[in-house]
C-alpha cells in the first residue's frame, strides 16, 4: 500500500522561512555592523582628537587640551596624561622664555654698566695721548684710568661668578666656625672702610638674640676681637669659608652703600636648634616690602642705592643668595626686629669735614621703617 502526500505547501513554507531567516540574518548583521562601527567610532574618537590636537600644537596652538569625558578608561587615561604633559611643556616653555628675557636684559644691562668705565678710560686715554697736559693732570688722568679699569674688572668678575653660581658652585666644604669667618671679614671691612660705623656681635648657643659685642665701632680702643663670639661649637657649619666670607662682604658693602658710606651697620650671629643665623642690619632708608624679592634679581638697584656713593652694579645680593643656597641655606630681606635697626645715619662722622669722603645717606623710603635687615640662615654642622 502506498501513501502519497502533497508536500508542495511544506516546501514553500520552508523556502519562505529560509528567506525570512536570511533576511533577518542580513538585517542583524547590518545592525550589528552599524552598532560596532558606532562603538568603534565612539571609542576611537579620543584618538582622533589626539591627532587633531597634535596637528594644532605643531601649528603653534599650545593652549588646546583634550579634557576627556571618561578619564577612567584606558584611552581617557592616555588623554589625561597627554594633557598633563602639555601643561608641563607649556610651563617649561614659559620658564624658558622668561629666562631668555632675563638673559637678554642681563646682557643689555651689563653692556650698559661696562660702557661707563670703558668710556671713562677711553676719554682719559685720548686726552693723555692727544693733548699736552702737565704732570699733575697726567697723574690725575692716569689715576682715573686705573680706577675705571678696576671698576670694569670687578663688574666682569661679578658677572663670571654669577655665571658659576647659575651652573652650580664647586664648594670646598669644611667644618668651619662662622664666627671666625665673620670676624675676619669685619676686620677687612674696617680696614677698607675706616669711616664706616661697623659693629659685630654674637649670641650664645640657644639664645634668642645677640649678646652685646665686645667692640661696637671702629673707634673702640684696643685690639679686641671684632666679634664677641659664642662657644666654637655653637657656630659651627659645614661650608666654604671663602665663599661665606664673600657673602658677609657683599652684605656689608650693600649696607655701606645704603647708608652713604657712614653706617651704622650691625652684624650679628645667633644659633638655634636647627640653624645658624647671620643678620646684617643697617641704618639706611629701608627696603619697601614690594622690592624685597626684586632686589635679589640681577643688576637691580633701588633708586636710593643708585644715589648712594659708590653704587654697585646690582650683582652683590644675587651672588650672596646663590652662595647661601649652594650651602643649603637661604638669604632674605626681613623686617628689623625691635631695637635691631641701628638708626638712620644722619649728620657728620667724627674726624671728617661735612661731605668729605662720604656720600649722603639716602632719605627714608616712605612707608618703611628706617634700616634694612638681611638674614642668612645656614644648617648647623
Amino acid at each position: 500500500m502506498t501513501l502519497t502526500v502533497d508536500a508542495s505547501g511544506v516546501d514553500a513554507t520552508l523556502a519562505q522561512l529560509r528567506w525570512i531567516m536570511l533576511a533577518a540574518s542580513a538585517a542583524f548583521l547590518v545592525l550589528a555592523a552599524a552598532a560596532l562601527a558606532l562603538v568603534v567610532r565612539r571609542t576611537l574618537a579620543p584618538l582622533e582628537s589626539m591627532t587633531g590636537l597634535a596637528r594644532d600644537i605643531a601649528g603653534g596652538d599650545r593652549g588646546r587640551r583634550l579634557r576627556p569625558d571618561r578619564p577612567q578608561t584606558e584611552i581617557g587615561q592616555v588623554a589625561a596624561a597627554l594633557d598633563e604633559m602639555l601643561d608641563e611643556i607649556e610651563g617649561a616653555e614659559r620658564v624658558a622664555r622668561e629666562a631668555e628675557s632675563r638673559v637678554r636684559a642681563f646682557v643689555s644691562d651689563a653692556a650698559h654698566e661696562l660702557r661707563t668705565p670703558v668710556a671713562g678710560m677711553q676719554a682719559a686715554a685720548d686726552t693723555l695721548v692727544r693733548s699736552s697736559v702737565d704732570r699733575n693732570e697726567r697723574e690725575r688722568l692716569a689715576t682715573h684710568v686705573v680706577r675705571e679699569a678696576g671698576r670694569a674688572s670687578r663688574l666682569i668678575d661679578d658677572m663670571l661668578l654669577m655665571a658659576r653660581v647659575d651652573r652650580g658652585l664647586e664648594l670646598d666644604l669644611q667644618l668651619i666656625d662662622l664666627g671666625d669667618v665673620v670676624a675676619r671679614e669685619v676686620e677687612r671691612q674696617r680696614i677698607r672702610r675706616p669711616l664706616l660705623d661697623l659693629s659685630a656681635e654674637a649670641a650664645p648657643a640657644g639664645a634668642p638674640g645677640a649678646a652685646p659685642a665686645a667692640e661696637t665701632s671702629p673707634a673702640a680702643a684696643g685690639a679686641a676681637s671684632p666679634v664677641a663670639t659664642a662657644p666654637r661649637s655653637a657656630l659651627l657649619v659645614r661650608g666654604d669659608a671663602e665663599r661665606l666670607g664673600q657673602v658677609v662682604a657683599n652684605l656689608v658693602d650693600n649696607a655701606a652703600r645704603m647708608t652713604g658710606g657712614a653706617g651704622p651697620v650691625r652684624v650679628s650671629l645667633a644659633r638655634s636648634a636647627d640653624s645658624v643665623t647671620l643678620r646684617v642690619a643697617d641704618g639706611g632708608p629701608g627696603v619697601p616690602i614690594g622690592d624685597r624679592s626684586r632686589i635679589f634679581d640681577r643688576l637691580v638697584r633701588l633708586d636710593s642705592a643708585r644715589n648712594a656713593t659708590g653704587g654697585g652694579a646690582g650683582l652683590g645680593l644675587p651672588i650672596a643668595r646663590g652662595i647661601a643656597r649652594a650651602h643649603g641655606g637661604e638669604l632674605v630681606c626681613v623686617d628689623p626686629t625691635p631695637g635691631e635697626s641701628p638708626g638712620t645715619a644722619l649728620g657728620e662722622v667724627p674726624g671728617t669735614a661735612p661731605g668729605e669722603a662720604l656720600g649722603t645717606a639716602p632719605d627714608v623710603v616712605p612707608g618703611t621703617a628706617p634700616g634694612a635687615t638681611f638674614m642668612l640662615t645656614l644648617p648647623p654642622a
